[in-house]
């Protein structure tokens, strides 16, 4: 970082790759695309990387859960895969129960680790309970494609992103909207908090013109 140098190259893509994510102690990349695959990466390259299986269309998102054991992964196929990350295994699957055909976007763990958020499309933000497996609350207020969701550095706070070019704000105890931030004049595809908490970061734009707003 210090000398703006590329020091390594994951080589095995010839897919979309849509969202990369580091483990909490830094030594493994995991990497989700359209070749259907959750992809652990040895970021020192001393093993190969790993492919779980069980995605039956693109996975969009890709997280570690803030201990490292587990990873979740988001997709197209109306599922949110939970697995374990030492083992590959999956624990876990969680499904819109309302709709069989709901696609999922970027996916987040809360800071504590209990609940996973997701947005999708045209069905909200969808907050689960990972023990239980059970929908805490849906956020309608952004009835559209939902890019990416980040929780607040406390975990009370839930931000939201889509292709409408808003920026929402939801609490998580109880789903509630709190705010929607205007601005982008195209597709507000990436948001994240500062490390206090005190300023959101989005990303987007529209054709030739990329925005980034604070």
């Amino acid at each position: 970082m210090e000398r703006g140098q590329c020091v390594r190259i994951m080589q095995g893509y010839a897919v979309l790759l849509y969202d990369v994510a580091w483990s909490p102690d830094g030594t493994k990349l995991a990497s989700v695309g359209s070749d259907l695959l959750v992809t652990i990466w040895d970021v020192e390259g001393r093993t190969s990387p790993r492919g779980l299986r069980g995605h039956n269309w693109f996975v969009y998102g890709v997280a570690w859960s803030p201990d490292g054991r587990w990873l979740a992964s988001s997709g197209w196929d109306n599922t949110i895969r939970v697995w374990d990350a030492s083992t590959g295994a999956g624990v876990q699957t969680l499904r819109d129960p309302d709709h069989v055909d709901t696609l999922f976007y970027g996916v987040e763990w809360s800071p504590n680790g209990k609940f996973l958020a997701s947005g999708s499309y045209k069905h909200g933000v969808q907050v689960w309970e990972v023990t239980t497996g059970t929908r805490r609350w849906i956020g309608r207020g952004q009835p559209t494609r939902i890019r990416r969701v980040a929780w607040s550095p406390d975990g009370a706070r839930l931000a939201s992103c889509g292709d409408d070019g808003s920026v929402c704000l939801w609490k998580v105890s109880d789903g509630r909207l709190l705010t929607s931030l205007q601005g982008h004049r195209g597709v507000a595809a990436s948001v994240a908090w500062s490390p206090d908490g005190t300023r959101l970061a989005s990303g987007g734009g529209s054709g030739s013109r990329g925005e980034l707003f604070v």
